[in-house]
């Protein structure tokens, strides 16, 4: 968000002196407390991506995209996953140990995910061609799959055994050597694209949440929450059938994650507090 914004204030009709000011106002990480608080009270996520757009206009998905795949390149993902393999257990909420959970249990079926990247799929695919990770017995490798990145209903083919959807509600950005045209892609950054992307209840992404929300088991992974899409979609689906099997896996935290837990648990999600995702592999390899 800060590298996305910071090339934007560069082209704002102002002196130098004022772009550095709004960069510690709207920069998370400032000294400067008091300017901090103002900014953010001021400017939220969406407000600042809405004048990125408008700054930037077509350059707004290309710089987008740079920005994502330059901070984590396919090496970088090599790397990652070698480190993870050979150690077995990565930080909290790791990229691998998400796609560890997915190769590991049939009955994951898709995910849903609020990211533009294709890092989840690269990490399936990662450990899915490491030969220590398919070697190590400890492991229950128990089905072979293609994850398959859909960003809008051209690219929902027929489900199949062999495929595994990973559906980007909010937009999909292809990285840079993906060289294939990714066709019509509405991304959802900007205040503008939240307001038309809530304005169509019957659109795929929202008919697409609601269905899994409402008809299966469903487990919330490294989500705040705090997006309004979301809440909207677990507000409407609770609404529709009530359904019990809304899960929210969170590390054990204190006593501010507490009341964030008890906020979740009053909007219908049964929180799930762990230390590790060792710990949660084995006791979900024990339930059906």
């Amino acid at each position: 968000m800060q590298a996305f914004l910071n090339n934007a204030l560069h082209l704002l009709n102002m002196p130098e002196e004022e772009i550095n000011f709004l960069k510690q106002a709207l920069n998370p990480n400032s000294t400067n407390r008091e300017l901090l608080l103002r900014g953010n009270s001021e400017f939220s996520s969406e407000m600042k991506i809405s004048v990125v757009k408008q700054l930037l206009n077509t350059a707004y998905i290309p710089l987008l995209q740079d920005i994502i795949y330059s901070q984590c390149s396919l090496d970088e993902l090599k790397n990652e996953c070698n480190i993870y393999v050979e150690r077995g257990e990565c930080n909290f909420y790791s990229l691998f140990s998400v796609a560890d959970m997915i190769i590991r249990y049939n009955n994951f079926k898709a995910v849903v995910t609020y990211n533009y990247d294709n890092f989840l799929s690269t990490a399936i695919k990662l450990l899915q061609s490491n030969k220590d990770y398919i070697a190590d017995s400890k492991r229950c490798i128990n089905k072979e799959f293609t994850p398959i990145d859909v960003y809008n209903q051209r690219t929902m083919e027929p489900n199949t055994d062999s495929s595994f959807r990973i559906y980007h509600v909010h937009g999909y950005i292809q990285p840079p050597y993906e060289l294939k045209p990714i066709g019509k892609n509405e991304v959802v950054m900007s205040l503008d694209e939240f307001h038309q992307n809530s304005k169509d209840p019957y659109s795929w992404h929202e008919t697409k949440q609601i269905s899994y929300l409402s008809e299966y088991t469903c487990l919330y992974i490294g989500a705040s929450l705090s997006d309004m899409t979301m809440q909207r979609v677990i507000h409407h689906a609770n609404i529709q059938d009530s359904n019990e099997n809304i899960y929210y896996l969170t590390k054990k935290g204190d006593t501010l994650t507490k009341l964030k837990n008890m906020f979740h648990t009053a909007n219908h999600l049964k929180v799930i507090e762990i230390d590790t995702y060792k710990n949660f592999f084995e006791d979900i390899n024990h339930k059906k």
